[in-house]
């Protein structure tokens, strides 16, 4: 869990979680567009590592497919 997270938890016990993903929503709504950029380019790099992986998994699933 991210320390927002878990702050907005301690701040609100017994919170639901889809209280805490409205919550998590309203904060970075007001977040700035620099504070963002940090955050949007860790998501885009990790998107590409994502791609990359299941680009592998799915070559490797077929090629144990083709030799059954």
């Amino acid at each position: 869990m991210t320390s927002v997270m878990l702050q907005v938890k301690q701040e609100n016990p017994g919170i639901a979680f889809t209280e805490i993903a409205k919550v998590l929503g309203e904060k970075w709504k007001n977040v700035s567009a620099d504070d963002k950029k940090e955050f949007e380019e860790q998501a885009a790099k990790d998107k590409r590592r994502y791609e990359e992986q299941m680009a592998a998994y799915k070559a490797n699933k077929t090629e144990a497919a083709d030799s059954d």
